[in-house]
């Protein structure tokens, strides 16, 4: 076997620039990802802070109308929707995306279905459990943006016991 000696590598010293050149290169890849994820979760975060802002402007009334829940604004900001929290043998959460201006009005009604553990509730909103006994009606308001959050006024609560 012949070896031809006259073949050489790549110089070391252009071999450790492009090395170098290339762990910057990934460097700067990584911050400029990191700071777009950093700068997005800080504007998510600031409009639901504006929206829990908004809660001191929130308030509703319920009242009991034919067997149905009907819930009023009465605040002076439109709300985005109602967080319920219904105590049925099991607890379930739920939301319910639906704009109330001020001045109107959003019924709740029982449906035929009862919650139980095995997983079987209501699937139109507005419908509870047949089974409910206590309610806890949040408003709640929504920062804008797709797929935003409901953020549930927490200091607004109504609640209603039903036999």
């Amino acid at each position: 076997m012949i070896f031809n000696k006259q073949k050489r590598g790549i110089n070391q010293y252009i071999a450790t620039v492009l090395l170098i050149g290339f762990v910057v290169l990934i460097i700067l890849i990584i911050m400029l990802w990191g700071r777009n994820i950093y700068q997005e979760r800080t504007e998510k975060e600031g409009a639901l802070a504006e929206k829990a802002l908004q809660c001191t402007s929130v308030s509703i009334s319920v009242n009991l109308v034919g067997g149905n829940i009907e819930v009023t604004n009465t605040g002076s900001v439109p709300l985005d929707g109602l967080v319920l929290r219904e105590e049925a043998g099991v607890t379930r959460l739920s939301n319910i995306y639906t704009t109330i201006d001020i001045g109107s009005s959003f019924t709740l009604s029982k449906s035929n279905v009862g919650c139980n553990v095995d997983g079987s509730e209501p699937t139109t909103p507005g419908q509870l459990c047949s089974n409910v006994g206590n309610l806890k009606i949040f408003p709640a308001l929504q920062p804008a943006g797709r797929g935003a959050p409901l953020v549930s006024c927490t200091s607004q609560v109504s609640e209603v016991t039903l036999g």
